[in-house]
């Protein structure tokens, strides 16, 4: 029997982080897809992957987040502001950033 699959929250679904998450996907690994834009996140759900309507929801429904973020602002605020992943997160949650600012 094949060990469960680490879900896995994706925040960012522009041009680097939509093929990203899209290989997840491919690869059977349940993903929760965020972005700010909805067709993203549309673009994703069409491909397999669950929405996440917020970081909240994102959060809950995943083990590891990844984001791939525009800028330094954008990864700001998605961790460290009102509603972000550090008020949000739970204790072993494993966050990895991968935006190339």
């Amino acid at each position: 029997m094949a060990a469960p699959r680490e879900r896995i929250g994706f925040i960012g679904l522009g041009s680097m982080g939509r093929p990203m998450a899209t290989s997840l996907v491919r690869k059977r690994f349940p993903v929760a897809a965020f972005d700010t834009i909805a067709a993203h996140i549309a673009t994703l759900v069409e491909r397999g992957a669950d929405s996440a309507s917020d970081l909240a929801s994102l959060v809950s429904a995943a083990d590891v987040i990844i984001t791939m973020l525009p800028n330094t602002p954008d990864v700001a605020s998605v961790v460290g502001g009102p509603g972000g992943l550090l008020e949000t997160g739970r204790a072993g949650m494993l966050m990895i950033d991968m935006s190339t600012i």
